[in-house]
């Protein structure tokens, strides 16, 4: 019995050196370095294990990936790495921030923008060369722009927008004045954005800019005659709303600024409709000047404004306005 346990004592203790020598042959730890070819340092590493991809970065340049090779011959990395001798990884870079189709017609489209530096500000093209050939921007087609790394974004005469939605927690202006027409962009949700310019265009769509908790102030162009529903609703800050003068504006749509906190608005003489809810739920709102020459509809237009809402009319359609209108103040628009 005793010969027994002696000999099961032997076999656990050469089991355990066994096992120690393997564990220590798999710890050998091997050091990796990473030439980053003008891109941001990446910190050499002494490791038996290598689970992240490190992440480099180049002012108008995209990081695609790291090669064993300098001349990126061979397959990329695939990370982990798990490394059997000293390591030099080399990065590698594409020229331009842009992904993008090429068009039968020898253009090119613009499909999605590619990881930056951060606090990164973009410009969108005109025109974009690619290996050596310079093609004509015709339009952009970008389903999401979620990227923290955007600072700002604007764009050079005309370029196109087919399809545009902007929701990124840290931009903090949007420059729109080069394009055309905005009908098909979409901004929501971009909680330090402070800064929207708006082009000469006709029409402010639906749901064009909500959500976005920064926003103090904006200006509609002189050009613009209709805002629709829910253009510019539900940004809490939001306080100061300017129409350019000579205002082509005839339409403000149902909720346009709906729980935003303007506190006094002066509407261009050449409105004349105004929808249900266009201003509901703006409880600061104290001030409404109207200009237009005929007397407007305001079934729910201010619900829930300020108990102080006073709303300033032409003094010749003061006694209309009182008349179909009992739930409001109304005084006479000063000289």
């Amino acid at each position: 019995m005793k010969k027994k346990l002696i000999l099961l004592l032997f076999t656990l203790i050469t089991v355990a050196f066994c096992f120690a020598g393997c564990n220590n042959q798999e710890e050998i730890k091997y050091t990796i370095t990473f030439e980053v070819n003008g891109g941001t340092t990446v910190e050499s590493v002494t490791t038996s294990f290598l689970s992240k991809k490190p992440i480099t970065s180049k002012k108008d340049y995209y990081f695609e990936n790291w090669y064993y090779n300098e001349d990126f011959s061979g397959n990329p990395v695939v990370f982990p790495v798990k490394p059997t001798k000293n390591l030099t990884l080399y990065a590698k870079f594409r020229e331009g921030i842009f992904d993008y189709t090429i068009n039968d017609d020898d253009t090119l489209t613009i499909t999605n923008l590619l990881n930056c530096p951060q606090n990164h500000d973009v410009v969108i093209p005109n025109t974009l060369s690619v290996n050596g050939k310079t093609y004509n921007v015709k339009n952009v087609n970008i389903n999401s722009i979620s990227y923290s790394w955007l600072n700002s974004l604007s764009f050079m005469d005309n370029v196109i927008v087919d399809n545009l939605y902007i929701t990124c927690d840290n931009i903090k202006s949007i420059d729109l004045s080069k394009l055309l027409s905005i009908e098909k962009v979409k901004i929501t949700a971009c909680s330090n954005l402070t800064s929207v310019i708006l082009p000469n265009t006709n029409v402010i769509p639906a749901r064009f800019l909500t959500l976005c908790g920064s926003i103090e102030s904006i200006t509609i162009p002189h050009s613009v005659t209709k805002i629709n529903k829910q253009a510019f609703a539900y940004n809490g800050k939001l306080k100061v709303v300017t129409f350019e003068n000579n205002s082509s504006l005839k339409e403000i749509g149902e909720r346009a600024f709906a729980a935003s906190s303007i506190e006094s608005i002066n509407i261009p003489s050449s409105v004349t409709n105004l929808y249900r809810n266009a201003f509901i739920d703006c409880t600061k709102l104290k001030s409404v000047t109207l200009n237009s020459t005929t007397v407007l509809k305001l079934d729910n237009v201010f619900k829930n404004c300020s108990k102080e809402l006073k709303i300033s009319v032409p003094s010749d359609l003061l006694d209309a306005y009182k008349q179909n209108n009992k739930d409001f103040v109304f005084i006479e628009i000063k000289a």
